[in-house]
Order: C-alpha cells, then sequence, then structure tokens
C-alpha cells in the first residue's frame, strides 16, 4: 500500500490573508491502493468517516482518475486523522492534497509536485493552506489567470508554534461571509506594508519584528466576534 503523510497548516497568517500559510507537526496519514472492485474506507483510529462519496480524500482520487480518462476499479483506504476538522488547521486541504498524491502513485502518472500543487489549489479554490501542505515550511502564493505561483520560505530554526486548538468548529464558508465587500485605501495599505514586513522578516530572520508584522484590518477584527474571548486570548499569545 501506498503511505502518505501530510502536515497540518496555518494559513491567512497575519496580513497575509489567502497567500501566506505555513506547514506545522501535525499530520493526517493515508494508506491507499487499488483493488478489483469495490470501496473499502476505514479508519485506523476507530474515528467516524465518511465511507462513501462524502469522503473528501476518496472524492479527491476518483476525480483525478476521471480528469485522467483512467478507470478506478476499486480501492482499499485507510486514514488516521490527527489534524482536527474545522478548526483552522487545514483539515480539508490535507485531504485534497493527500488524495491527489495518493492517486498520482497509484496511477502511475507521477506528475512533478509543481503539478500537484496547481490541481490542489484549484479544487480548494485558494493555495494557502494546499501548498506549504505539500512544499512544508512557509509558502506565499498567489492564483492569476491560467495558473500559481509560489515561493517557499525557510522558517527561523529559533520560531516554535503553539497550537490553540478551539472546542467549537468554525468552517470556512462562515468566517469568510462575515468579510466586507470593499475596504478602504488606509486599509489596503496597512495590509500590504505589514505583508511585506512579515516575508521579509521570515526571510531575513529578524523575527522582532514579527509583532507588527503580524497585525491586520483585513480579516481578523470582523472575525474576532465569531470566537469567543478572542480579544483575551491574542493578549495572552
Amino acid at each position: 500500500m501506498i503511505h502518505i503523510k501530510v502536515p497540518a497548516t496555518s494559513a491567512n497568517m497575519g496580513p497575509g490573508f489567502d497567500c501566506a500559510g505555513i506547514a506545522l507537526q501535525l499530520y493526517n496519514e493515508i494508506w491507499a491502493e487499488e483493488t478489483e472492485g469495490g470501496v473499502d474506507i476505514s479508519s485506523a483510529d476507530g474515528k467516524d468517516i465518511p465511507k462513501n462519496d462524502k469522503n473528501l480524500i476518496y472524492t479527491t482520487i476518483k476525480g483525478f482518475y476521471e480528469r485522467e480518462g483512467l478507470k478506478l476499479p476499486g480501492i482499499k483506504l485507510i486514514q488516521k486523522d490527527c489534524i482536527p476538522m474545522t478548526r483552522g488547521l487545514g483539515s480539508s486541504a490535507a485531504c485534497i492534497v493527500g488524495g491527489l498524491l495518493a492517486a498520482n502513485a497509484m496511477s502511475g502518472k507521477n506528475y512533478p509536485l509543481d503539478e500537484i500543487a496547481q490541481r490542489a489549489a484549484a479544487l480548494e479554490g485558494h493555495p494557502d493552506n494546499s501548498n506549504p501542505a505539500i512544499y512544508g515550511s512557509m509558502v506565499i502564493s498567489a492564483m492569476y489567470e491560467g495558473g500559481m505561483k509560489c515561493v517557499k520560505i525557510e522558517v527561523p530554526k529559533e520560531l516554535v508554534f503553539a497550537v490553540i486548538i478551539p472546542d467549537f468548529a468554525l468552517s470556512t464558508a462562515e468566517s469568510r461571509a462575515v468579510l466586507p465587500k470593499e475596504y478602504t485605501r488606509s486599509q489596503a495599505v496597512f495590509n500590504s506594508s505589514r505583508t511585506g514586513l512579515l516575508v521579509a522578516s521570515m526571510m531575513t530572520g529578524n523575527i522582532d519584528n514579527l509583532r507588527i508584522a503580524v497585525d491586520d484590518e483585513i480579516h481578523q477584527p470582523y472575525r474576532k466576534k465569531l470566537i469567543r474571548n478572542y480579544d483575551d486570548i491574542f493578549a495572552k499569545a
């Protein structure tokens, strides 16, 4: 069987809305192989998971085969989910990336990672989670008509990340629905300056800048009402 590990990711880093993401040392694992027929999906850790077309890993694999004009006779799929769902840690991106990597290997297509990244971004709709899930470390991404470009940044070794996992779900759709349709010029300048500072500081290792570089006026002020005790959590962080 093919064995794949995909890391959790944190995206929308400070001002880097929909463009800056980072991989974390928390993983989902997939074991997959073609069979002569049928769909056999199970959990390695006894969790209640979808075992039909509602399983995102399976539908991603099936979609890959269909796009390539290939027939998937049957599949045995085992998954171990350590990334909590709907908690802002890229669980859907991990499923899509894992499914694409599994299908790429099982089908014998063996496309390079850059092609997998393009497909994952297209399926996700934005590459800020899927790219670090594929390349690791921190990745800055931009989509354009016809494709996507990205740059991987090695994270300064002295940085350690703490993950705060809430005890409630917050879907991507809900968190996007609260965002305004328009922003002021001052908000655009605020975020572009902080995004530039964030990228430059991570690339040069000047981490003292991060207290300012992670400030944001595009998404955090609007989403705070969806998270209980937001101000207190941020103050402690």
